[in-house]
This record gives structure tokens, sequence and C-alpha cells, in this order.
């Protein structure tokens, strides 16, 4: 099996349960992997709904490495943990992202900055940029790499999107989508250029912040200056089932507009019935959804979808 950026050797030691003292002639790195494996999985606790999570760790392991086309990805996370206290909380909370389960933890349960923080993802301000760990490029596109970009910033549980940190409505779908494509070398940015649509830098002279109805005009007017090209809702989940980083725009003057990131699907099939899978950032926070399920009829239809390829 292929994993992200993940030697083989890690998922064999995780699944084993081995310690560095029981892996005789293995390197120190996968030492460390084991102890912080074992870390994960021996220390007692309750989650919010009161349940333990001794063995939960465990069998999540084995349920991600079956069931999911990211097995690189929560070993990544795991790996980059630690040993500290809350590496139950960061592995089971990766679990609840890349399965859409989330065993207790909610965008606004005690522990979702924990996770976040526990497992390396970016928790910065939405208004600074992040550095991710899991890239790609023209050069090296796949459905399992894209979705393993896009499961990196967890963000049904990364402060980083939640509600209303102002105070008030606020939301935070063009983050996400910032966040996404600049791991994909697709940078669909935040600041830019009002008067040229030229990608700038926080800080820099005219940077102006970008939301997500000026991501719409943005996409339209300068996106295939910077590799963006329209497509049609089919194309566009062919796409992502490629590999490639693909988006959704809708324009809503004088209120909020709404941007998503649309995410490979888990048939690589096209639903026409239900349309693009996608990830989001907003009132709803999701990894993985139909957007039908998001989206009311009317808003359905004024989607426009844009493809990095």
């Amino acid at each position: 099996m292929a994993l992200d950026g993940v030697n083989s050797t890690y998922l064999n030691i995780a699944l084993s349960g081995l310690t560095s003292e029981e892996n005789t002639g293995s390197s120190a790195e996968e030492g460390v992997f084991g102890n912080m494996l074992m870390d994960a999985l021996s220390k007692q606790g309750s989650d919010v709904s009161g349940g333990t999570l001794l063995g939960r760790s465990y069998q999540n392991i084995g349920e991600l490495v079956q069931n999911t086309g990211s097995p690189g990805a929560v070993l990544a996370a795991l790996i980059s943990a630690g040993s500290g206290e809350y590496s139950q909380y960061a592995l089971n909370g990766i679990y609840g992202s890349l399965l859409g389960t989330s065993y207790g933890f909610g965008s606004s349960a005690p522990y979702g900055d924990l996770i976040t923080q526990a497992a390396g993802m970016p928790t910065a301000s939405p208004s600074i940029p992040v550095s991710a760990n899991i890239t790609s490029d023209v050069s090296n596109r796949s459905a399992r790499l894209y979705s393993s970009a896009i499961n990196q910033f967890i963000v049904q549980y990364n402060p980083r999107y939640a509600v209303n940190q102002k105070g008030r409505e606020d939301t935070y779908c063009n983050i996400f989508v910032w966040d996404v494509t600049s791991a994909m070398n697709a940078e669909i940015p935040h600041y830019f250029d009002k008067k040229t649509g030229e990608p700038l830098k926080c800080g820099d002279k005219d940077a102006s912040e970008m939301n997500a109805n000026a991501m719409h005009d943005w996409l339209k007017e300068h996106g295939a200056v910077y590799g963006w090209h329209e497509v049609t809702a089919s194309e566009a989940q062919s796409f992502a089932n490629a590999g490639h980083p693909v988006v959704t725009a809708i324009k809503r003057p004088g209120s909020h507009g709404h941007v998503q990131v649309v995410c490979p699907s888990k048939d690589g099939a096209y639903n026409e019935l239900k349309g693009v899978t996608v990830a989001q950032a907003g009132s709803n926070l999701t990894s993985y959804s139909y957007i039908s399920d998001l989206l009311g009829s009317a808003s359905l239809s004024k989607v426009s979808y844009f493809a990095h390829a």
C-alpha cells in the first residue's frame, strides 16, 4: 500500500504497536514513532460523552488503514503529535476528520483546539498565512495526495476556521480555500491588488483582503492567468478525482458569498443527483459532504466551478 510521505515501516509498527525496545534493529525514527503510538493507545481518559478512549485509538487506526484513501495523513499527523498528553485526542480527532465521525469532539468541544495543536496543524489567526506539512504541485497530482492536503487542516476542529471569532457572524470559507490551494501550489490568494488582481502578501503595499465574493470575481477575471479555468460540475468532480485542486464559488452581492474545496469522491464517481463532494469552512464545517446537502437548490444553480489543471 502506497502511503503519502510515510514509510511503510511506520504502518507495520502502527499495526503491531511495537515500541523501540521491541524493535531490535529498527531505526531511531521508527522507535520514536512506536513510543508515540503506544502513548496514544495506552493513556486512559474520557471523551466529552463519557466514553473511554482506551482501545478506541487502536480500533481507529485499523479502520483508517482499511477504509480511507489517506492512511499517510493520520500517521504523519500522529508522528508530529509527540508523546504529550494530548496525543490520544490528536489521533481521535484526525480519525473523525478523515471519516466524518466526531466521536464527541465538535468544533466547539473543549478538546477542539488541543486536537489541532497536538497534531501540529496550522492554528494561526485567519489573517496569517500558514505552512502546510502536506503539499502537491503540478508535477505531483493524485487523489490520495489531494485528499491528504485537504484533510491535514482538520477543518471541523481547527480554531483557525471557528465561527464567530470576532464576536459577530463571521465565517472563514475563504481562508480554508486559501490554505488548501496554497498547499496545492495553486494559491487563490487572500491578499491581492484590487486593481490588477495580482496576489500579494500581508503587509504589501496596496494589499487588500479577499472575501468570498472577491474570490468569485478574481477567479472569473484573473484566474486563467494563474492556471484556474471554469468547468462544469461533472468536470469539476473529474478533475478533483484526478488530484487537481478544484473550488466552487458563489457570489451574493450585498451579502456573504461562499467558496468551497471540491474533494475527491469516495467512490471515484460524480453523482448527478447530489452533485460534487466538497470540504468547507463556514457556518457548517465539514471535510466531506455532497454540495446538495449544504446548499439549497436556489443557491446550487448559482455555483461556479473552477479547476487548476
